[in-house]
């Protein structure tokens, strides 16, 4: 008893641990909605200590950080309660002001009679601006691409009128007028 006493101990706090250390916000929902622990990583994303966010109701929590669809976020919750895993973007507000975009994972698993719903954070705002920044910067691209492809194609018709003219005149210099023409200038020509 003791050994297992002891076993669970060391499982608890490994469990602590890895929670604590993990590199995703993470929240402990009970089925009844309050908010049971949050970790290091929760408390930076949210901006809020987990002496403020433990204890309170899981929609209240939502309010706080004005969460841009509450009811698609609670519904997700809900779902997950029933088994299913659930995954969804999530804008909020952070207590500093920040608007921060996260992909939010949850899932719920029993421990005894009762259902506690594990919520994982990832912030995916720096994710989105820079794949913003990559569809501006093709869009750019292909603008400019055309400019070229435009630019191009108007030099070189501006420069094929005036060459064809030259060519026909090196060549009929070279076929008409060959007999009439000195034999250093009818070298010029030819290399024209």
């Amino acid at each position: 008893l003791e050994n297992l006493s002891h076993e669970l101990e060391r499982s608890e706090q490994l469990y602590k641990t890895l929670m604590e250390d993990s590199g995703d916000a993470i929240m402990l929902i009970g089925s009844d909605e309050i908010i049971r622990m949050v970790n290091k990583m929760a408390e930076d994303l949210f901006g809020y200590s987990s002496a403020e966010v433990a204890g309170l109701h899981f929609t209240k929590l939502l309010l706080l950080l004005n969460v841009e669809n509450i009811p698609k976020i609670h519904t997700l919750f809900k779902k997950s309660l029933n088994g299913e895993h659930m995954s969804d973007e999530m804008q909020f507000t952070r207590k500093s002001g920040e608007i921060i975009l996260v992909r939010v994972n949850i899932s719920t698993s029993q421990s005894g009679n009762q259902f506690i719903a594990q919520a994982i954070f990832r912030d995916i705002t720096k994710e989105r601006e820079t794949l913003l920044n990559l569809g501006k910067s093709a869009a750019d691209l292909a603008r400019l691409n055309k400019m070229k492809d435009s630019f191009l194609g108007l030099a070189s018709h501006e420069l094929k009128t005036p060459l064809t003219v030259i060519m026909g005149y090196a060549e009929l210099i070279m076929s008409d007028m060959a007999d009439q023409v000195d034999h250093t200038v009818l070298e010029m020509v030819e290399n024209i």
